[in-house]
């Protein structure tokens, strides 16, 4: 009996909630579907001028940062290239400031490497107490 009774409340909860699911669905169909006419109803009006501006301003961004980046390309190639060059023995504009002297970089503000032997004067040390 019991048994009975247990089974007959999980089976009646079991159609609840199948009721409710289906409900469920159904609404998100109606949803579905009138979202659907309404993009289809929007697509169809002209577009407004301000859209159309913000549309081109982003296109023209988007343009522009293509255009940076592929000279950014551009310019690390080339480094690589005349780099290579540069030990086959040809000079080009970048490998000039490799052969600079310190006294050239620093009167062109170029960054001066420190090496162990640049940081003190070394007549310094052959001084004679």
């Amino acid at each position: 009996n019991a048994r009975k009774d247990i089974e007959m409340r999980s089976q009646m909860l079991k159609n609840v909630m199948q009721g409710a699911k289906a409900r469920k669905e159904e609404e998100y169909r109606k949803l579905a579907m009138k979202a659907r006419q309404q993009g289809l109803a929007r697509s169809e009006e002209p577009e407004e001028e301000d859209d159309i501006e913000a549309r081109e301003s982003r296109d023209k961004l988007r343009k522009e940062r293509r255009r940076e980046i592929k000279r950014d390309l551009r310019m690390e190639a080339r480094m690589g290239a005349e780099s290579k060059a540069k030990k086959g023995g040809t000079k080009s504009g970048f490998g000039r400031d490799d052969d600079r002297d310190i006294s050239e970089k620093i009167a062109l503000g170029q960054n001066v490497g420190a090496s162990r032997d640049s940081m003190f004067d070394q007549r310094l040390f052959n001084q004679d107490a």
